[in-house]
């Protein structure tokens, strides 16, 4: 008999039924708190970074000025050197098409500003 045919009538079955284990899904990322169960309910687990929330970086650039001016020149920067190299090369019409460059690098070097200056000792 091969693996997938039925055993028939007069031959014996002797293959042992397992009901499944009874297992209920975690739940997702959106799941409200009170569709679940109090074992459900898992510790917020704490992310590398600590304590740098967005409150955490207004107050930094509000109290650090080398701080602050450091961002503001990592958000000013790559849209100058951005813009100079697109009228050197004769591409001003496709400005808009490829303002994602600068706004992702300034992005980058400001959230890396941010990051080293949480980390820094004299915070």
């Amino acid at each position: 008999m091969g693996r997938h045919t039925a055993a028939g009538d007069d031959e014996a079955d002797d293959t042992p039924v397992a009901a499944p284990a009874a297992t209920r899904p975690k739940p997702g990322r959106h799941a409200r708190p009170e569709d679940l169960e109090p074992e459900d309910v898992e510790p917020a687990q704490e992310v590398g970074r600590g304590n740098q929330s967005t409150a955490a970086d207004l107050a930094l650039l509000r109290e650090r000025p080398d701080v602050r001016n450091r961002v503001i020149a990592s958000i000013v920067v790559p849209f100058v050197l951005y813009s100079a190299v697109m009228v050197l090369i004769g591409a001003a019409s496709v400005y808009l098409i490829w303002i994602w460059i600068p706004l992702v690098t300034a992005g980058v070097l400001a959230g890396s500003m941010l990051d080293s200056a949480h980390r820094s000792p004299d915070h």
